[in-house]
């Protein structure tokens, strides 16, 4: 929906239901609600761009990826001439073509989903391993090995599933956090980085 067609939503919308609306703008400086709704944290992450080249080389086939399963405007990947993939997105943004990769149809034949990558937080790799199971749609995922393993550790390494692996290195070398500055390198997070091929 473009700006013009959401003011005139609103402006209707207010009018039919008599409310005044008074809209200003506030400085972030100003703004407690600033703070708790723009969280830096380190499941933002995004891998390395010579990493990300490493991962493309080795799975990402003639063409490369098509799609960032899970990511922001600000962290996701790019395609191998350096534009932004298609992306799902936590919530609506403007490069984003779907909000919440769990509520989208995977076995849809739109080539974006082609061939998708996907570098989640540690407690949604399990269930998007099923998910991708469900769809029947290969993807590449990189995830971090802890200590003691999740129980999800095992299905990448099940032979029907056709996975490829590979090991990245330490977390520590490979990703980028967000930062106030920009993207800085990773620190003091133990384990070592996979990527694996799910077909």
């Amino acid at each position: 929906m473009s700006l013009n067609d959401a003011i005139k939503k609103l402006f209707f919308t207010t009018a039919k239901l008599n409310i005044s609306l008074h809209l200003s703008f506030i400085p972030t400086s100003e703004n407690e609600a600033d703070v708790p709704s723009r969280p830096l944290t380190t499941r933002d992450c995004k891998l390395r761009p010579d990493i990300w080249a490493e991962v493309q080389e080795e799975f990402g086939g003639l063409r490369g990826y098509t799609c960032d399963l899970k990511a922001l405007d600000s962290d996701v990947m790019t395609d191998r001439d350096g534009s932004p993939l298609p992306q799902f997105t936590p919530h609506p943004s403007p490069q984003s073509c779907g909000v919440n990769v769990f509520a989208q149809d995977l076995s849809n034949v739109a080539s974006f989903l082609e061939l998708p990558y996907v570098f989640q937080p540690l407690s949604l790799v399990g269930l998007v391993l099923c998910f991708l199971k469900a769809h029947q749609r290969p993807c590449t995922l990189v995830v971090l090995d802890v200590y003691p393993r999740k129980y999800w550790w095992p299905l990448r390494t099940v032979p029907e599933n056709g996975v490829k692996s590979r090991i990245e290195g330490t977390l520590e070398f490979f990703c980028l956090p967000p930062n106030t500055e920009g993207w800085i390198p990773h620190v003091g997070i133990p384990g070592d980085l996979w990527a694996f091929h799910v077909c």
